[in-house]
């Protein structure tokens, strides 16, 4: 995996544009390609580029949305009262809680740690 942040995309680019430009030096005014084909062949490779760096960026900024790393922050609701120990319902399903302070059933909670089959839960603000 190579980190490059675009930098060599750019270059693909820069490169792209000097080549088409030196394709054919030729005194001959048949054999040179013309500004008018260059220029839009470049920007659309360019925005295509651009596309597809900027769809690659945005899936790695994606928020983690299974395993315990998704159930972390997620808000869910007391099934049960909790003191300190009951049940919440967090992404769909139902869940052992635990939480510090005493909730009742029905309260928002956020889930702040997940301990194998157990999270721990804080009321929501």
């Amino acid at each position: 995996k190579i980190v490059s942040h675009g930098l060599l995309a750019v270059g693909g680019v820069i490169s792209l544009t000097l080549g088409s430009l030196m394709l054919f030096e030729s005194p001959s005014p048949e054999f040179h390609v013309s500004l008018s084909v260059i220029i839009p062949t470049v920007a659309t490779i360019s925005f295509i580029i651009l596309f597809i760096v900027q769809r690659a960026l945005s899936a790695q900024t994606v928020r983690v949305a299974t395993g315990v790393q998704g159930l972390l922050g997620e808000v869910g609701t007391a099934s049960t009262d909790l003191a300190p120990d009951g049940k919440v319902f967090v992404h769909g399903e139902l869940w052992d809680a635990t939480s510090p302070q005493p909730l009742k059933q029905g309260e928002k909670v956020r889930v702040t740690q997940v301990q194998g089959m157990r999270l721990m839960v804080e009321k929501t603000s």
